[in-house]
């Protein structure tokens, strides 16, 4: 879950599918395994550059239009490229941010936000309990919440998950 005022938090299996790009910005993707690495790895080599060129790192919402243009300039030149969905997040001076990408490009900036198997329970189950207000301990527990429900009604091995917690100085894995 993320908002603008405050934590940014994910959850994900343990497959290492939550990749940090940048200094500020986390990225979990959904489709093709090797899609999202050379996604993933296109996006860390495209800031580092900029950063190394501009001096200063590059805006959260810069980084977000520039993963929606990358996934649809992929998916338009070569059409049969596999499925592939983003949750960007990210955390600048503006505050933390959660992007959705689909797999054609489309864009949009969310609260809060989950994709994958579960996704349909954990997004009921956030638009039940989730507060901008939320503070960094709450958001983690809702993410612990998400992940028991998920225990107990799907047939996941959900015991591998990681909940990430990206600030303004930070990018750690709470346990």
């Amino acid at each position: 879950t993320g908002h603008r005022k405050g934590p940014l938090q994910y959850a994900a299996d343990g497959s290492g599918a939550i990749r940090r790009v940048d200094a500020g910005a986390v990225l979990s993707c959904v489709g093709h395994q090797g899609e999202a690495d050379d996604l993933a790895a296109f996006l860390r080599e495209s800031l580092t550059a900029y950063r190394l060129d501009a001096g200063r790192s590059c805006p959260s919402k810069a980084i977000a239009h520039f993963l929606r243009r990358e996934i649809a300039d992929r998916r338009r030149t070569d059409g049969n490229t596999p499925e592939l969905r983003a949750l960007l997040g990210t955390v600048d001076d503006e505050g933390a941010a959660l992007t959705w990408v689909d797999e054609s490009g489309a864009r949009a900036d969310l609260p809060y936000g989950a994709h994958g198997v579960g996704a349909p329970l954990v997004l009921g189950l956030l638009d039940e309990a989730y507060s901008p207000s939320l503070n960094r301990d709450e958001a983690v527990d809702l993410a612990r919440t998400c992940l028991d429900v998920l225990r107990r009604r799907y047939a996941l091995a959900v015991d591998a998950a990681r909940i990430v917690v990206l600030d303004a100085t930070t990018c750690r894995e709470v346990t």
